[in-house]
C-alpha cells in the first residue's frame, strides 16, 4: 500500500493544511481529511473539480487526473508510484504532494 499525503499551501499565512489522502491498494482511493478541510476551505481553499465532494470516499482503476501530472509510475513495478522532480508540486499551483512512509509490523 502507498499512502501520499495531499497538502494545500496557503501562501500569504505561511501555513500547509493536509487535505487529504491519496491511497494506492490495487485501487486507487481519495478521501479529503475531514479534520481540517473545512479549516482549508474557510481560507480559501476548493476542492478539485474532479473531486468535488469533501465527505466522500473517491475510488478508481487509474489514478485520478488531478494527480497524474504530479505522480509518476515506475514502469518496472506498475504498483510503486514516484514522484516527479517537483515532489509532487507544480510550479503553478498550491497542491503538494507528500509520500507518507508506512511502518512494517514487526520491523
Amino acid at each position: 500500500m502507498e499512502v501520499f499525503n495531499i497538502l494545500w499551501n496557503k501562501y500569504d499565512e505561511d501555513k500547509q493544511y493536509i487535505i487529504g489522502y491519496l491511497i494506492y491498494d490495487q485501487k486507487w482511493i481519495f478521501k479529503y481529511n475531514q479534520e481540517l478541510i473545512n479549516e482549508a476551505i474557510k481560507k480559501g481553499f476548493r476542492p478539485f473539480l474532479e473531486l468535488p465532494l469533501i465527505d466522500k470516499v473517491y475510488t478508481s482503476n487509474k489514478l485520478f487526473k488531478t494527480f497524474s501530472n504530479r505522480l509518476g509510475i515506475n514502469k518496472k513495478k506498475p504498483s510503486i508510484m514516484i514522484l516527479k522532480e517537483k515532489k509532487g508540486k507544480l510550479i503553478t499551483d498550491n497542491i503538494i504532494i507528500l509520500h507518507k512512509k508506512m511502518k512494517r509490523k514487526g520491523v
